[in-house]
C-alpha cells in the first residue's frame, strides 16, 4: 500500500487529520534512514506519534518542545520520544518555531538522521 492510500484510509476510517500527519512524519523519517517504501510504512506503523487531547494535557510544559507556549511535545511523561520529535522537527518546518524545535529536539536525540552532516 503506498502512503496516499494509508492517508485516505485512514481519513476514511475517520483518523483525525493530526494523526494523519504524524504517520506522514514518521513514513517520511524511514525513508530519510534509507528504508524502503515498503519498510517506511511499517517503520511509520510502529512509530508514529498520537496523543490524545486528554493525554496532552496532562503534559508538563517541560515537556513540550516550546514549554511557554506548550507546543511541540518531545516527551511523553517526561520521558524522551523519538516518535514525537520526528514529528515536532517536521510540524516546525518552516515555521518561526523551527529553530528551537531543532535545539530542543537534538538535545534529546542528537543521533537522528536529521542531525548527522
Amino acid at each position: 500500500m503506498f502512503l496516499r492510500e494509508k492517508i485516505q484510509e485512514m481519513s476514511n476510517a475517520g483518523i483525525p487529520a493530526k494523526t494523519r500527519d504524524a504517520f506522514t512524519s514518521a513514513f517520511h523519517e524511514g525513508v530519510r534512514r534509507g528504508m524502503t517504501n515498503a519498510n517506511a510504512m511499517t517503520y511509520a506503523e510502529n512509530n508514529y506519534a498520537e496523543l490524545s487531547n486528554d493525554k496532552r494535557k496532562s503534559l508538563t510544559n517541560s515537556d513540550f518542545a516550546i514549554p511557554d507556549e506548550r507546543k511541540f511535545p518531545i516527551k511523553v511523561n517526561g520521558k524522551p520520544s523519538k516518535s514525537h520529535a520526528v514529528d515536532a522537527l517536521a510540524r516546525a518546518s518552516g515555521t518561526k518555531y523551527e529553530g528551537r524545535v531543532k535545539a530542543a529536539v537534538k538535545k534529546l536525540f542528537p543521533d537522528l538522521p536529521s542531525f548527522q552532516k
